[in-house]
């Protein structure tokens, strides 16, 4: 963040259990804010920047998160009245409360709960003398159901924080996921085709999970590939707005056996792990053959920015941006 201009009053260090060397480096840069749910953090954070804000990381339910979070980071709001105690003990300064209901949560109650865990710590802070004033309600917020996440959110401010109750709240988040989901369509072409005896295909990829497609195992997505060229041909535009499942209503095998038989198949990455597996069954709408090539929409979460080199895959695919509009590069 520093190396590309961030203001270091913009930055918050937000992961809750960090190492002493990595506290000496953010008291060194000016990083002055950062989020804690355990007593043991706030000792390290006195011995080695006493002079840093502090948010009280609080666990949440996010039980129908694709990612949940709680498992690992997170304090009740028993352990957190502690946590305002000893910081108060340690001379500390505690300015708020954080959470994360998950990535990819469905619960949208849990924003509420969270919301209103906020608040009762806001007043549990403020009896301690703490000047509590910044709200982090995380991330995680999913495209395709960011305006039911955003009504929770808005109505549970209103709910808790509204200006007749508290004034002077600051609000941040950690909308990544909600920026990065379609960064961008992943093509790939098939290197291999193994025809099985029932009729099945596996079907191999110059890409997998140890690329771009990592969110497989690591961000829990379900990857479904789609025909780009058949036998050579380009056939995008007659299938990109149709999903399969609108494919199978609108056609039969039987209407047309030579252009709309659905074509069953498994699909792998290119390295030797078994575990590299896209797809364990998915439907083609078209047959293909090495050298076609499939695609994935919507990736960009959780996709590159965690891919390896492993058998020797390396991933220096060049980039190339089409855009509408003039961009100062």
């Amino acid at each position: 963040m520093l190396s590309i201009g961030v203001s270091q009053d913009r930055i918050i260090y937000a992961h809750p259990c960090k190492s002493s060397s990595f506290l000496r480096f953010a008291e060194n840069n000016q990083i002055n804010l950062t989020t804690v749910d355990n007593d043991e953090e706030l000792t390290k954070i006195a011995k080695y920047h006493s002079n840093c804000d502090i948010l009280l990381r609080i666990s949440t339910d996010d039980s129908t998160a694709q990612c949940p979070l709680s498992t690992k980071f997170g304090a009740t709001l028993q352990e957190c009245e502690f946590l305002l105690k000893k910081a108060k003990d340690l001379n500390l300064n505690v300015i708020g409360v954080s959470f994360h209901v998950g990535s990819g949560a469905t619960d949208f109650s849990a924003i509420e709960k969270a919301i209103g865990d906020a608040r009762y710590l806001f007043d549990e802070g403020s009896s301690l003398g703490f000047d509590m004033k910044l709200l982090d309600i995380g991330g995680g917020f999913s495209l395709d159901s960011f305006d039911q996440s955003s009504k929770a959110v808005n109505y549970s401010l209103d709910k808790y924080f509204s200006e007749e109750l508290f004034t002077g709240l600051s609000i941040i988040a950690e909308p990544g996921r909600y920026f990065s989901a379609t960064a961008f369509t992943l093509a790939c072409n098939i290197i291999a085709k193994r025809n099985n005896m029932d009729g099945s295909s596996r079907i191999y990829l110059n890409d997998g999970c140890y690329g771009n497609l990592n969110c497989i195992i690591y961000d829990h997505q379900v990857c479904d590939p789609k025909v780009l060229t058949s036998k050579g041909s380009f056939v995008y535009e007659e299938i990109s707005q149709n999903d399969i499942s609108i494919f199978k209503q609108n056609f039969t095998n039987d209407d047309n056996p030579n252009k709309f038989k659905l074509q069953t198949a498994s699909v792998w990455g290119p390295t030797c792990d078994g575990l590299d597996c896209i797809s364990k069954e998915t439907e083609l709408s078209h047959d293909v053959e090495v050298g076609d090539w499939l695609y994935f929409e919507n990736m960009g979460s959780y996709t590159s920015a965690a891919s390896t080199s492993f058998n020797g895959f390396e991933n220096s695919t060049k980039v190339k941006y089409v855009s509408s509009e003039d961009l100062p590069f």
